[in-house]
């Protein structure tokens, strides 16, 4: 959670087409040879059924996540594995409602065992499960699948606790994916689609803004994928190259009691008589100079910021906090997940047009 400061001025200088398909085809083809392999060596019956769940994603951050991308990863990797092993051998399933956020890992009761089955391929048991985990680099260039193991199904008649490890898999991430692999890499929120959808637009045209974190206290430019600390200020610096009007948002997964996608800029609801302003050509800060307090909570941190040549439809609530010992106050903002349906239908609007948009996505570990 981040309370947004009160405008102070501070005054420094700063040096200053699936998505991601060829990536993702190049890593789940070459793991799928060393899964054939040993699947086809492996004492396994014929006509098995195996389902590969979703893989958790690791950034080198020490938290595991849940994200789009995992998704996309275990689904492609299954897909491939259905075209090498025929019926005779194995059925490799793969779970068909990719809103069920619960097959990322085995159940381990007959209570989770039962809702698992409930919307997986028609209610199929599966006799196996393949999971595994993907890992990206700290500086984004190569992508691997690791940890992937073939478990038997603890409630299977029979089961005798078979498990086979899989060898890892590394491959290098294609330069004209990683815009697209970096916004399918967001840990779900707890609320509902469109917060998510609103993370994951993408759209780069470089000449609308350029941004960067900037630490308040030392003034430096904050590096992508690097820590951020609780209790210390922070201000977003935003070049404009073209006019345009920009909205900023902030969320933290981890942050139970605020697990929701929180508007950074705007921050304060204009009035009837206000108009939406356009950013001219030039430096900005945003939300303000004052920038943004950290609060306590640790985990994977995500600023996404969008430029549009029109004022999109963005409403969201506004909350004056007044401290002990700030004259001034911070403010709270949220946005509801309907309000966030359509802010996003307008983005899609744009997108559809062939509208100049940018996305910038900056993910950070809070510490």
């Amino acid at each position: 959670m981040i309370k947004k400061l009160f405008y102070v001025l501070i005054m420094f200088v700063m040096a200053a087409t699936a998505k991601g398909q060829q990536t993702i085809d190049e890593l789940c083809q070459g793991a799928s040879e060393d899964i054939y392999k040993s699947l086809r060596k492996a004492n396994i019956a014929e006509q098995s059924k195996i389902v590969i769940l979703y893989f958790e994603g690791q950034t080198g951050t020490g938290y595991a996540v849940k994200t789009p991308l995992g998704m996309h990863i275990s689904n492609k990797l299954a897909t491939i594995l259905i075209k090498k092993l025929s019926k005779k051998e194995y059925y490799i399933l793969f779970p068909e409602n990719t809103q069920e956020k619960k097959y990322f890992s085995v159940p381990n009761t007959a209570e989770e065992q039962n809702k698992f089955y409930e919307k997986l391929n028609e209610n199929q048991n599966p006799d196996y499960f393949i999971t595994g985990k993907y890992y990206i680099s700290s500086d984004f260039t190569t992508i691997s699948l690791t940890e992937m193991v073939l478990k038997e199904n603890k409630y299977k008649t029979g089961n005798a606790g078979k498990t086979i490890a899989f060898d890892s898999y590394r491959t290098i991430i294609q330069p004209q994916d990683a815009e697209e692999l970096k916004h399918l890499n967001i840990e779900f929120s707890e609320e509902d689609d469109f917060m998510n959808k609103i993370l994951q637009f993408s759209e780069n045209n470089e000449d609308l803004f350029d941004a960067w974190l900037i630490n308040l206290e030392n003034k430096r430019e904050v590096r992508e994928y690097s820590t951020v600390f609780i209790g210390k200020s922070y201000t977003i610096i935003v070049e404009v190259k073209t006019p345009c009007f920009l909205y900023a948002f902030f969320y933290m997964p981890e942050d139970k009691l605020n697990p929701y996608l929180q508007p950074l800029y705007p921050y304060e609801i204009k009035t009837d008589k206000d108009s939406e302003e356009m950013f001219k050509i030039g430096m900005y800060q945003i939300p303000h100079p004052a920038g943004f307090v950290l609060e306590p909570t640790k985990g994977n941190m995500y600023i996404k910021i969008i430029a549009t040549l029109k004022p999109m439809p963005f409403k969201f609530s506004s909350k004056e906090i007044y401290t002990q010992g700030n004259k001034r106050p911070s403010y709270l903002t949220s946005i509801s997940n309907s309000d966030a349906e359509i802010f996003y239908t307008g983005l899609k609007t744009e997108q559809k047009q062939k509208s100049k948009l940018r996305s910038q996505l900056m993910i950070y570990t809070v510490e």
